[in-house]
C-alpha cells in the first residue's frame, strides 16, 4: 500500500489559487457595470460567483488543515479560535463599510445592483455592522455588496468547533460520501423552495444554506485528500482542471457540475505541496509557490473587500459625467483601472491596515500583549 506523505505546515499554492478566485468575483461583478449584455459574448462573467463556493470549500480545507491537529492533541480552544478568526476578516470589513457609507451621502447609486445606499435603513446598516447581514435579515445587497460572503463565513467559522469534532469522528471515506449526500440533499431541497433557484445562488437571502454545505464539504475533502497518495502530475491536472472549470462557466453548466472540480483543484493544490519522499519540492509546487504568487494570494482578501467600491466609484462616476456612447466606448480602458486601483488599494491596505490590525485585534480580544507576527493562516 502506498503511503500519503503528510502536508507540510504551509500549502503555498492553495495561498496562491485564492488571487485567481478572487479575479474571477472582480470579473463577476463588472457585469453590474458593463454598457452591453455579456451573456451575448459568454456566461463566464455570469457564472462568477460560483468563486465564492469555491472559497467555501477552501475555508473548511485550510482551517481543518490549520486546526485539526490541535483537536486532535486537546488543545483547541473555541476563544482563541473565534478571536483569530474574527481579527482576520472584520478589520477589512468594518473599513469598506465605513467606506460605503460615506458613498451614501454622495450621489453615487449602486445601479442594477440595488438601491442608492442612502435609502438602506439604519437597520441595515447595523446588520452590516455586526457580520450578519445575509443571515436572512435583508431583502437585498446592501451596502459593501461582497461582504454578504463575510457574513456567511463568520457564521462558519461559529459553527467549525461544533462541525470539526463530528466530522473527524467519521472514518475518512465515509464522511466525504455522508457530506456529498448533504451536499445533494441541500441542493435538492433549495429547488423545492425555489424551482428556478439552486443553493449556489444565495446570498443576501439565506447564505447560512448556502456556505454550510460547501464549508462542511472542504473539512471532509481534507481528511480523505490527507489518506490518499499524492496526485501524479498535480500541476497538469491543476491547470487542466482549470481550464474545464472556466468552459463549462462559459457553457453555462450547470453549478452542480463545478462543484466537483472545485474540489479536484483544492485537493491537486495541495498535494503539489506534499513531497513524496527523495523528490524536491519544487519540482511540486512550482511558479503557484513563487513568493510573488503567494503574496497576490496574501492581499486576495483586501483585493475581494476593496474593489466593488472602487467600481462604485470609478464606473458610476464615469457614467454620470460621460455620456453613454463615450462611456461604452472607454468600458475596457476604465475597467483597467478599476483592477489597477484596486490591486494597489488592496496592497496598500494589507501592509498598514489588515496585518496590524490583525494582531492588535486579536491582542484586544484575548487581553494580550500585541503580537509581533499575524496570529493565524490566512483563509
Amino acid at each position: 500500500m502506498i503511503s500519503a506523505p503528510a502536508y507540510p505546515k504551509d500549502l503555498p499554492v492553495l495561498t496562491s489559487l485564492r488571487f485567481f478566485a478572487a479575479m474571477v468575483v472582480v470579473i463577476h461583478h463588472f457585469r453590474y457595470f458593463t454598457p452591453f449584455d455579456p451573456l451575448a459574448y459568454t456566461g463566464f462573467l455570469h457564472e462568477g460567483y460560483l468563486a465564492v463556493d469555491f472559497f467555501f470549500i477552501l475555508s473548511g480545507f485550510i482551517l481543518t488543515h490549520v486546526y485539526g491537529p490541535e483537536w486532535r492533541a486537546g488543545n483547541m480552544r473555541v476563544r482563541d479560535f473565534v478571536a483569530r478568526r474574527f481579527a482576520r476578516i472584520y478589520p477589512l470589513h468594518f473599513v469598506t463599510l465605513l467606506f460605503m457609507v460615506v458613498v451614501a451621502l454622495t450621489p453615487f447609486r449602486f445601479g442594477p445592483v440595488g438601491l442608492w445606499p442612502g435609502e438602506f435603513p439604519l437597520l441595515s446598516l447595523l446588520n452590516n455592522f455586526l457580520m450578519i447581514q445575509s443571515w436572512g435579515m435583508e431583502g437585498g445587497l446592501t451596502f459593501n455588496v461582497p461582504s454578504w460572503s463575510i457574513a456567511a463565513e463568520w457564521f462558519a467559522y461559529l459553527s467549525f468547533p461544533l462541525v470539526l469534532p463530528v466530522m473527524m469522528g467519521l472514518r475518512p471515506g465515509r464522511a466525504l460520501l455522508v457530506v456529498a449526500g448533504l451536499y445533494g440533499y441541500v441542493w435538492l431541497m433549495s429547488f423545492g423552495m425555489d424551482p428556478t433557484r439552486p443553493f449556489t445562488t444565495y446570498s443576501f437571502d439565506c447564505s447560512i444554506l448556502r456556505v454550510m454545505p460547501d464549508f462542511i464539504l472542504g473539512i471532509a475533502l481534507y481528511r480523505w485528500s490527507a489518506t490518499r497518495p499524492v496526485s501524479g502530475a498535480a500541476g497538469v491536472q491543476l491547470f487542466a482542471a482549470a481550464c474545464l472549470a472556466v468552459a463549462l462557466m462559459h457553457v453555462r453548466a450547470p453549478d452542480i457540475v463545478l462543484i466537483p472540480i472545485f474540489c479536484w483543484m483544492i485537493r491537486l493544490g495541495a498535494d503539489m505541496s506534499r513531497v513524496p519522499e527523495g523528490q524536491a519540492p519544487a519540482a511540486q509546487s512550482g511558479w503557484l509557490a513563487h513568493k510573488s504568487a503567494i503574496w497576490l494570494g496574501d492581499i486576495s482578501y483586501a483585493l475581494y473587500m476593496v474593489h466593488y467600491p472602487v467600481m462604485v466609484v470609478v464606473l458610476l462616476g464615469a457614467h454620470m459625467v460621460l455620456p453613454g456612447d463615450l462611456y461604452a466606448g472607454l468600458f475596457p480602458v476604465l475597467a483597467l483601472a478599476v483592477v489597477m486601483v484596486s490591486l494597489a488599494l488592496s496592497a496598500f491596505l494589507y501592509r498598514i491596515l489588515e496585518v496590524p490590525a490583525r494582531r492588535s485585534v486579536y491582542a484586544i480580544l484575548m487581553a494580550k500583549p500585541p503580537l509581533r507576527r499575524a496570529p493565524d493562516h490566512p483563509k
